[in-house]
């Protein structure tokens, strides 16, 4: 008696949809890194304030001062938009006897605080550090425009002395500048983490 054979239904195995492999997860940015992250922030937001809020001062002051006050007229009443505009005019003035070395300061500032930044990320091991510099850089300069309007609101506020309304404003402007480099550096850190990079073997050492 002959057995039956086996029939082809039997032999096909049962079909398995084809999974995709998961995405491997990002390591978590290391303590090391987290700390450079935080004096890249510190460090290359403050000095681009300092050039960024300079440049915004003679600009406001001198080319659109008019439109300024107008503005400030309408939303806030005469006496409130006068003293905007004493902040503008007495610092601009005070700016424009430096001229041209006061603007060439200014833009030394910004380019010094984006190279600062750059080579501190790198050193710190930082994974895309071109990357996060820049990306940090473009918030940050957004960020600073309403904080610029902010911190001279604020000063109004707070006083009404020739003194004051001229070195209030720039205190609280780098203040807040140093609170959101610390921010927004870390923030770009994390969002574009890798594996932390091996540092350099020193000249002389044999890597195990």
């Amino acid at each position: 008696m002959s057995t039956p054979e086996p029939t082809a239904s039997s032999t096909i195995p049962a079909y398995v949809p084809a999974t995709k492999p998961e995405k491997p997860k990002e390591p978590p940015i290391t303590g090391g890194q987290r700390a450079s992250a935080i004096l890249a922030g510190l460090a290359g937001h403050v000095l681009f304030a300092i050039g960024w809020f300079g440049i915004a001062f003679v600009i406001l002051g001198q080319a659109v001062s008019p439109l300024v006050n107008d503005l400030l007229a309408n939303l806030l009443g005469d006496t409130d938009a006068q003293r905007f505009t004493e902040i503008l005019t007495r610092a601009s003035a005070l700016f424009w006897l430096l001229g041209l070395v006061f603007l060439v300061g200014s833009a030394a500032f910004v380019v010094f605080g984006i190279l600062s930044s750059l080579l501190i990320l790198r050193r710190g091991g930082i994974g895309r550090p071109g990357r996060v510099n820049w990306t940090s850089f473009v918030i940050a300069a957004v960020i600073d425009l309403p904080l610029f309007l902010l911190t001279l609101w604020i000063t109004t506020l707070v006083t009404d002395d020739s003194a004051g309304l001229l070195w209030l404003p720039p205190v609280l402007a780098l203040i807040l500048a140093a609170a959101i480099g610390v921010v927004v550096w870390w923030w770009m850190a994390h969002v574009n983490r890798g594996a932390p990079k091996p540092k350099p073997a020193k000249p002389g050492k044999k890597a195990a």
